[in-house]
């Protein structure tokens, strides 16, 4: 019997490596990397792009609620991976 694919609905941040978004895609995860254009949004508005398709902002950005209204951030679901941006295959493992 298989567990089947994790329910949560990702979405990494720009400074998160390719490689963690295939590592969690090639896990079933329902993940989205940022393309094109959504690359150069600003915090707020990846913020609210989230909340909109209801998923959890992943991010090494630690910095990355200092600017945002209160508003967005009591709505949003930001997890914060405090782990060096190159340790991806620990990073891919614990997530």
């Amino acid at each position: 019997m298989g567990r089947g694919c994790p329910k949560a609905r990702l979405l990494l941040d720009a400074n998160i490596n390719i490689l963690v978004y295939f590592g969690l895609r090639d896990r079933c995860y329902n993940v989205e990397w940022l393309t094109g254009s959504k690359r150069e949004w600003l915090n707020d508005e990846l913020v609210r792009y989230a909340i909109r398709e209801e998923r959890i902002l992943l991010t090494h950005d630690k910095r990355f609620y200092v600017g945002l209204p209160d508003e967005l951030v009591k709505e949003a679901s930001i997890v914060i991976l405090d782990v060096h941006p190159g340790s991806i295959h620990m990073l891919v493992e614990v997530l």
